[in-house]
């Protein structure tokens, strides 16, 4: 996913979640602080209305909210970073590779810590989302050409015009890896396009040692890349290269 010449990734992105307690509490300076820090990657700075998504670990359902953040961000405004008191979240919408976004998380989060010093963190939350452009030949798309999961649908209609398909992989230690495939009618009328969204959620660190949460979005990354690469088929990632 992350290796081709062209890979299919359009956002990119790190969500933290934290918790605090009476001496853990926020304080409204935090975030000039955290802008002072950063302000050489992300110069500019804004007040957000943020929508979020939120999975419960004890019902293993995903539900949607939305919270006031700071947002800085870089000049093309490709890159931003969200502040929460609980919460922070490093976005790419121009894929550098993954040494630069795991650099990048890195910095956003010991500036983060550093100064607002939380009580722990509760989740970690890695996602990536892919735009995959399938052609379709003599008006007809193979997916087991280009897919191992697809639904099957030939037996009720010959075409689908769209389709939502969700997996929720569970893994030891309360961590979950998050599918949504959807596939969507194009603007070319020669080709579909698919969204491969995975998102890999890591609960229970309650530690704030900072190498053991560098290690553990590194399995997140690992994972998400590990999973993705045994959904496409070698035609798929000819479309990459």
């Amino acid at each position: 996913m992350t290796n081709y010449k062209n890979p299919p990734i359009d956002i990119a992105s790190c969500e933290i979640v934290f918790r605090r307690n009476e001496t853990s509490s926020w304080n409204s300076v935090f975030i000039g602080k955290i802008f002072d820090d950063l302000q050489s990657i992300y110069p500019k700075s804004e007040d957000v209305k943020k929508i979020t998504a939120n999975f419960d670990v004890d019902t293993k359902n995903f539900s949607v909210g939305d919270s006031k953040a700071n947002r800085l961000y870089n000049d093309d405004n490709k890159c931003s970073v969200f502040i929460e008191p609980k919460r922070i979240e490093y976005l790419n919408e121009n894929y550098p590779g993954w040494d630069i976004v795991k650099s990048n998380i890195e910095k956003v989060l010991s500036t983060y810590m550093t100064i607002t010093k939380p009580e722990a963190i509760e989740s970690i939350n890695l996602r990536y989302v892919n735009k995959i452009f399938v052609p379709v030949i003599n008006n007809t798309l193979n997916e087991n050409e280009y897919f191992n999961i697809y639904p099957e649908y030939s037996t009720v209609e010959s075409k689908c015009m769209r389709y939502d398909t969700r997996l929720l992989f569970g893994y030891e230690n309360e961590e979950f890896l998050n599918l949504v495939i959807v596939a969507l009618n194009s603007p070319e009328k020669n080709e579909v396009l698919f969204i491969f969204d995975l998102c890999y959620t890591m609960s229970n660190l309650d530690s704030l040692d900072f190498d053991n949460i560098k290690i553990s979005i590194d399995r997140a990354h690992t994972k998400i890349e590990e999973v993705f690469e045994k959904v496409i088929t070698d035609k798929t990632r000819e479309l990459f290269r």
